[in-house]
Order: C-alpha cells, then structure tokens, then sequence
C-alpha cells in the first residue's frame, strides 16, 4: 500500500482534532459511570467496564461524524443506529437472565447520549474551523482580486508605457 502523502497531515489532523479528543471524553464518561455504579450497585463493577465503555463510544463516534459532517445521510445512519441500540436494550432488559445487568443498562444509555453530545461538539468545533478558514480563504480572495490585482496591474503598465515612451523617444530622436 503506498500512502499518497498529501493526506498524512489530514490523517494526522484528524487524529488529534477528532479521536483524541473523543477517546479522552469517552474514558472520562467511562470512569465516572463506574464510580457511579460502584456507588450505587456496589460489588465488583469491572465486568461493565467493556460495557459502558462500547455504549460511549457507540454514542461519541456518530456523534463525531454527524458534528463534522452536518451531512441529510449521517441524521439517517444515527436514527438507524440509535433504533439498533434502542432495540438491543429493549430485549436486554427484557429477558430475564441477564438480572444481573439491569443496573447497568440506565447508565449506558445515559453514558451513550452524553457521549454523543460530546461527539456532536467535538465534530462542530472540527467543522466551524473549515468553515472559518472557507470564509478567511474567500475575502483573502475577494482582495485579492479587487484590490492587490488592479494595483500591480496599474504598475506594470505604468512601467510598460514608460518603456514604450522611451523608446518613442529614442525612435523619434534617430529618425530626425
């Protein structure tokens, strides 16, 4: 595989500006529902840590997307999604073997919307940068062209016509 290496500063950027960020947001939710859950179910909560921890970034990685995006597809894939994860939960606290897990499920579906406001504000601020540097790019431009362009334009043809003067002059005087 041969990596064109335009995109390494994208990959790069993406990394710091999106998963970085999303990972320290989603282990911070993490930890604080387990001591939550240590508080309140009491026991060993380190057989939910794989738990919480999937509903989060379950909540924090479309989140991500559809804040960077703001694309009509990504509302699509996050309703589907959420009814998937809505689904999961329902039979969960449906079937009655998995007792033991009931306390855990109101603190995932809590930790994934969180997550997922999170997502939705780490993409935003990731997307409000690109739109801040398009409007900065367009008046650079704008300038540019009204300003800068007619200014240097004005300049070369001054200097053009007093070329061509001169030379009218040398043209004129040899002539005579």
């Amino acid at each position: 595989m041969n990596l064109d290496q335009r995109f390494i500063p994208d990959i790069y950027s993406g990394i710091l500006e999106l998963a970085v960020p999303l990972f320290i947001l989603v282990i911070a939710i993490s930890l604080i529902g387990l001591i939550l859950l240590k508080l309140i179910v009491g026991g060993a909560v380190s057989k939910y840590i794989p738990f919480l921890f999937a509903f989060s970034l379950l909540g924090g990685v479309p989140g991500v997307i559809a804040g960077s995006s703001q694309e009509p597809i990504v509302g699509a894939m996050l309703t589907g999604l959420l009814g998937v994860v809505a689904s999961l939960l329902t039979y969960l606290f449906s079937k009655d073997s998995l007792d033991e897990w009931r306390p855990v499920i109101p603190f995932s579906i809590i930790f994934m919307v969180i997550c997922a406001l999170g997502g939705l504000t780490i993409g935003g601020v990731r997307k409000a940068k690109f739109d801040n540097f398009d409007r900065e790019y367009a008046v650079y431009k704008s300038e540019l062209e009204n300003l800068y362009f007619p200014v240097e334009k004005e300049k070369r043809l001054m200097k053009l016509r007093r070329i061509y003067g001169e030379e009218a002059r040398s043209a004129d005087s040899a002539s005579r």
